[in-house]
């Protein structure tokens, strides 16, 4: 599943049975360009540099159908689902950080958002605790309890080079995508969520 950087298409979904020789098995328009999109079970869960409905849900349990179009006022970067939210980054430098309820993917309400100081790009969640990448180039990495989904709060931020692009949790470090041509990508301990370090 992935966001395509053009209008139409603007998501696909791609068979990679043969890793050798994928193929592209639906694409599709959404209102602007796609971006990183998030499945969970039956839905798919699409994101859009769109103000008017850059939050989609779809049901791709067989040809894939819309259930809900979802505004939030500004572009959608990045989708993660966790349990019955979808965590999303947008384009907002006062409230980057947007909580959705998607217990009913046919009504997707939000019920939280965190203002973080600058846009969200990318988000990775380990237990009670979100990272945020952003566009901030002196402290880009936040740290997020989401322990109460309807109440984020800001636990702490690193400084990890510059602004994030992606961001990848395998054990006890986070994998950042940094954007600076000579720190491009940077390895940052996080066995202790509330005092990250730069590894």
């Amino acid at each position: 599943y992935m966001g395509i950087d053009v209008n139409n298409p603007a998501i696909a979904i791609i068979n990679v049975t043969n890793p050798a020789s994928p193929s592209v098995t639906y694409a599709w328009q959404l209102d602007g360009k796609g971006n990183t999109p998030a499945v969970s079970g039956n839905y798919l869960y699409a994101t859009a540099e769109s103000s008017n409905n850059g939050f989609v849900v779809y049901n791709i349990s067989a040809v894939p159908t819309a259930t809900d179009f979802v505004s939030v006022g500004a572009k959608v970067y990045t989708a993660i689902v966790n349990g019955s939210y979808a965590y999303l980054g947008v384009d907002t430098d006062n409230s980057g950080l947007r909580i959705m309820n998607i217990s009913n993917p046919n009504n997707v309400i939000q019920v939280a958002s965190l203002d973080v100081g600058e846009e969200v790009k990318a988000i990775a969640i380990s237990g009670i605790f979100a990272f945020l990448g952003t566009e901030d180039s002196n402290s880009a990495l936040k740290v997020v309890n989401i322990s109460n989904p309807l109440s984020p709060t800001l636990v702490t931020s690193l400084d990890v080079g510059d602004q994030i692009q992606d961001l990848v949790i395998e054990g006890d470090y986070l994998y950042v995508a940094v954007d600076d041509q000579n720190a491009g990508l940077a390895a940052v301990n996080i066995q202790n969520p509330a005092s990250p370090s730069v590894a």
